[in-house]
């Protein structure tokens, strides 16, 4: 009997260092990987609908005063029909670009430095939809229709003229190494669409790098260290101190991949397209190369 577990426990033992090898062996190749499946493009709603921060302004405008049974229903979405003052310079059949600004900071910073940040990026434009013109009155006042609803459109809302945005196709399968090193010039994810606290797969967040060049069509990994912005909420709960500046080669944890989708000078906006964890406020990101 003795001899049986004299042999059991060290087959058991060949067994565990062969394993052992085994996995030393998978370590040393390029990096832990993932191959993920997504769409060859984004659909033209995410498009469309994505919101901005900008430091531009919009001189040219018409105003959103009303709507077709207004004193039932408010707000309006896609086939109904709202009035447009200022549309003078407006054509029947010309399209336009419904847009409303928003407040551009949450009440109480996510991260340190949030807002800072955030005012820095400029000012936050909603999209609220697409509108096509049907006729204008000799007061100059615009009837329009809905064409594309981003969010219920309401008095006060400004029309632009309508151009359409680039959309940056995307390769059916791409694999993502996840110990990719920390490098080149970072940026940060600054703030989320509606100033949500998480984010994963499919939503827009806004990146600014203070000066980093972006352009649409870019793929920037989403990653956290120890003393990324973001987890300064939790050192001082946690550790009753304040966040620090990361040093040189800290182990990173790669969150997720987003895609630029529109560039403005202190700005970007991005789309998800892959996160193994929910993306926070405060995360850096890096060109991925």
């Amino acid at each position: 009997m003795s001899l049986s577990l004299k042999a059991l426990s060290k087959s058991v033992a060949v067994t565990a260092g062969l394993c052992g090898l085994a996995l030393l062996a998978a370590a040393q190749g390029p990096g832990w990987q993932v191959e993920i499946q997504q769409e060859p493009s984004f659909s033209a709603s995410q498009i469309e609908c994505a919101d901005m921060y900008s430091t531009q302004g919009y001189s040219r405008v018409s105003w959103e005063v009303g709507s077709e049974d207004e004193l039932q229903i408010p707000n309006k979405t896609q086939g109904e029909i709202i009035y447009l003052r200022g549309g003078e310079a407006l054509q029947p059949g010309e399209s336009v670009r419904l847009m409303r600004v928003e407040s551009a900071v949450p009440h109480t910073d996510q991260f340190p430095g949030q807002t800072a940040y955030l005012n820095g990026m400029g000012r936050l434009f909603a999209m609220v939809g697409r509108a096509r013109v049907l006729r204008i009155n000799a007061a100059g006042v615009a009837t329009a229709r809905i064409e594309l609803s981003c969010r219920e459109s309401q008095r006060g809302d400004f029309a632009i003229a309508w151009q359409p945005r680039a959309s940056p196709k995307l390769e059916p399968s791409e694999t993502i190494d996840l110990l990719h090193p920390v490098e080149g010039r970072l940026q940060m994810v600054a703030a989320g669409r509606d100033l949500g606290n998480e984010f994963a797969k499919g939503d827009e967040i806004f990146l600014t790098g203070r000066g980093v060049a972006t352009a649409v069509g870019q793929r920037w990994l989403i990653f956290r260290r120890t003393h990324s912005p973001s987890m300064a909420v939790f050192r001082r709960a946690a550790y009753g101190v304040e966040a620090e500046v990361a040093a040189a080669g800290e182990p990173a944890k790669i969150v997720g991949e987003a895609v630029i989708i529109s560039t403005r000078p202190n700005s970007s906006a991005a789309l998800i397209t892959y996160s193994r964890d929910v993306i926070l406020p405060g995360d850096e990101a890096m060109l991925e190369r």
